[in-house]
């Protein structure tokens, strides 16, 4: 939990875009509104990352990603992070955590899609280039 109240604090008080290692947990992580379609990585076999993404949960809008993921990479978990508000209001903004690992030699091209479940298109997407050595 305290992993988590740490990220929360950064990107409250992050820019648009933001990506650090710890290393202590040896933890790349990328926060990013605006993630750009050259946004690229390099990671090493075994090595965990998160990606934050703000999301707007109250409008129906959330952000996923595009299957099939790239064979390079492992989804180990992904949730929502709520802000502690007395009263929530419409529109109010939350962040979607998505925590992978890196899992074999290779490369390919995270896609994120920000939508509502029901409906086919998306209103954004972002894309991370990967790359496993």
């Amino acid at each position: 939990m305290g992993t988590i109240l740490l990220i929360l604090l950064i990107v409250l008080t992050a820019g648009n875009n933001l990506c650090f290692t710890s290393s202590e947990n040896e933890l790349k992580i990328i926060i990013g509104r605006e993630i750009s379609d050259k946004t690229e990585i390099s990671l090493q076999k075994g090595e965990k990352f998160i990606i934050l993404l703000e999301t707007r949960l109250s409008t129906g809008y959330d952000w996923e990603i595009k299957q099939p993921v790239p064979e390079c990479i492992q989804i180990i978990e992904d949730f929502i992070l709520y802000k502690e508000v007395e009263k929530p209001k419409v529109g109010e903004y939350e962040f979607h955590l998505f925590k992978l690992k890196a899992k074999k030699k290779g490369s390919g091209t995270l896609i994120f899609q920000y939508k509502r479940k029901w409906e086919k298109k998306s209103l954004k997407t972002r894309e991370i280039k990967i790359y496993v050595k």
